[in-house]
């Protein structure tokens, strides 16, 4: 058997992380040698939990002198980490018999140092896109520092292979970033399947409810991070309605809620409303295994973002039977099926076809992600079918096994050069009839 090895780079952090890590662990369990650049700062994640054909590298550059604004920062920050990654790479590559076949980059923290090796390697280069952050930041209300755009750009259109993690974010990529059109694919972030999700998603749910002090109460569940992406004011502004229309409904969200503005301003609106006062918990950030004792006292999750790539937290509670309320938006829309397998609410204005509808302000109707949650707590049936068509949806299209086998499946074409791939790749390879670019890296 012919060992390849693959040369990993990415940042512990949300989704991306449990993306990493499965992906990481599946590739190893395949006879992949894994070497995975941990980009650690300025995310400080927790380490990973890897088997032993899996070399973890952290990379934990000192934090640059603070500039006169935090995009000279962040820049800066950026420039430091990817250079380290290269001095650790250049020093790993000296004690290796065989190079990397290939290296995999995730997002644009770390693909400077990855484009840099693949060039003196002489190896493909395959990137996954979470999110671009440009325009998507934008929709928020935000704006993306230019070295991230610039960044961004490199990343879609210097890749050998560009990963999508939904279609819709595949659709945005090729409006944003043309130069990505032939090279890009779709392969879907996956989780894993319990097959008893719906008899026991929490080993002691009543134990949970007590130590929540949730006890006779539906729970209306959110996980994640507060950030203006999430638009989670949205979210307290519908509970206003949802609250006062059923009394015995608890919203919990879990989440990093220490000192930030914008979890000043959800703090600012429960203090508002008494009823909300009443009826919203914030509970701090929470593991995994927390987040998924608590699916199993969730009437239902909501995600009310302007954007997402394809959100863990859809997947797990999907996965897990909960019907989900979520925004029309990337990600969550080539997931829900509206009416079968969740509830999707409209989001004015989300539209690619020009650069003017790209650019412009999104926002969520309120009043209709308000009347799909009680939609479902009026009906509780409604709810258990969606529930059971979203575990259907995951079993059918988003499991873990498919995400690494076609991730496997294209490192081996892009080792070969086989495009397009040979029989027997996954179908979620090409996306769209598209298929990557045979240039070399050396070559671009």
């Amino acid at each position: 058997m012919i060992i390849r090895s693959v040369l990993l780079i990415g940042a512990l952090r949300g989704g991306v992380a449990t993306h990493l890590n499965d992906l990481i662990n599946g590739i190893a369990a395949r006879d992949w040698n894994v070497y995975f650049f941990d980009l650690r700062q300025p995310f400080c994640s927790p380490p990973i939990a890897a088997p032993p054909n899996v070399t973890v590298i952290p990379i934990n550059a000192s934090l640059p002198a603070r500039g006169s604004n935090i995009e000279d920062f962040a820049r800066a920050m950026h420039e430091a980490l990817n250079a380290l990654v290269v001095e650790k790479a250049i020093s790993l590559l000296a004690t290796l018999r065989t190079p990397p076949a290939l290296i995999h980059c995730h997002d644009y923290h770390g693909f400077d140092a990855a484009l840099r090796l693949s060039h003196l390697l002489g190896v493909p280069l395959a990137t996954t896109v979470h999110l671009l952050h440009e325009p998507m930041m934008r929709w928020a209300g935000e704006s993306a520092f230019r070295h991230c755009t610039e960044a961004e750009r490199s990343m879609c259109e210097r890749s050998d292979a560009v990963i999508a993690v939904s279609t819709s974010l595949q659709h945005l990529i090729h409006a944003v970033h043309p130069g990505a059109r032939g090279r890009s694919l779709v392969i879907h972030n996956g989780v894993d399947i319990n097959p008893v999700s719906t008899q026991n998603r929490s080993d002691d749910p009543a134990g949970l409810r007590s130590q929540l002090g949730l006890e006779q109460k539906r729970v209306i569940l959110y996980a994640g991070r507060f950030t203006p992406q999430k638009n989670l004011t949205a979210l307290l502004h519908s509970a206003i309605r949802v609250a006062a229309a059923f009394p015995d409904v608890v919203y919990v969200l879990a989440g990093d809620d220490r000192n930030h503005p914008f979890v000043r301003e959800m703090r600012r609106i429960v203090q508002q409303h008494a009823v909300l006062r009443s009826s919203v918990r914030f509970i701090g950030s929470q593991s995994s295994a927390r987040v998924a004792a608590l699916y199993g006292i969730a009437t239902l999750v909501t995600i009310p973002s302007y954007y997402e790539g394809l959100p863990y937290f859809a997947l797990e509670a999907m996965a897990a039977a909960v019907p989900v309320v979520a925004a029309a938006t990337t990600g969550l829309s080539d997931l829900i099926e509206h009416r079968i397998s969740g509830l999707l609410v409209p989001v004015t204005g989300h539209v690619i076809d020009n650069e003017e509808a790209r650019n412009a302000r999104r926002s969520l109707d309120v009043e209709e992600l308000a009347t799909a949650q009680m939609e479902l707590l009026g009906d509780n049936s409604f709810a258990t079918a969606l529930g059971i068509a979203g575990l259907q949806r995951i079993v059918r299209a988003f499991t873990k096994e498919e995400m690494i086998g076609a991730t496997v499946a294209l490192y081996e074409t892009l080792v070969h050069r086989e495009w397009p791939p040979a029989q027997g790749c996954s179908r979620d390879i090409l996306a769209a009839g598209e298929v990557p670019s045979q240039s070399t890296s050396a070559g671009r």
